[in-house]
């Protein structure tokens, strides 16, 4: 069976755990990670090869200034050490809301954040390096927050960039609930 995706449980109360966090207003959060360096790597939906150089271009067309989201080890190494960008590296959902709420926009490769910041109503880029990110954000309705397989880029200017998922995020939590209550009672 397709279990439901359990973060949506979270989606009635991610409104609580927001909180304004300065240092990132009005910056573009991005969580950018060595995918080259990486087991799953040959799932990217992008070329991969001058990686590096591929992530600096980004950066450098983005409208905004830029600021990292690590989080893990990894991730600060790849975006401090290779990018040159400060980052944050919230230890806890309960810090991590805040930041991605308080974004200008995010650009994330890493899938939770992304469905967070969707649920949040931050204009959202996903960026598909794993087999994962695409099949389980467009099950959750959330596609349009999807990059498009080829180049790594970002159009910020875009004109009616979506960011209003309450919808999909109703559903999915009413389908994650009904799930819940039938697997703890045993009815199927």
């Amino acid at each position: 069976d397709v279990v439901p995706d359990a973060i949506s449980l979270l989606y009635p109360h991610i409104g609580s755990l927001r909180s304004p966090f300065g240092f990132v207003r009005d910056k573009v959060l991005v969580n950018l990670l060595d995918v080259p360096g990486r087991s799953d790597a040959s799932e990217a939906e992008f070329p991969t090869d001058q990686w590096v150089l591929r992530c600096k271009r980004l950066l450098a067309s983005l409208e905004r200034p830029a600021i990292g989201l690590a989080l893990d080890q990894s991730d600060i190494e790849f975006i401090v050490g290779q990018l040159g960008l400060v980052a944050v590296l919230p230890l806890t959902v309960r810090g991590l809301i805040p930041v991605l709420g308080s974004a200008r926009a995010v650009i994330s490769m890493r899938m939770h954040p992304a469905l967070l910041s969707t649920m949040l109503g931050v204009p959202t880029w996903a960026l598909p390096y794993c087999g994962k990110v695409r099949p389980t954000l467009t099950n959750l309705g959330l596609d349009s927050a999807l990059v498009g397989e080829g180049e790594l880029a970002i159009d910020m200017s875009a004109p009616g960039r979506r960011v209003d998922y309450s919808r999909e995020w109703t559903a999915n939590y009413s389908a994650s609930s009904r799930w819940l209550e039938a697997s703890i009672s045993g009815v199927t």
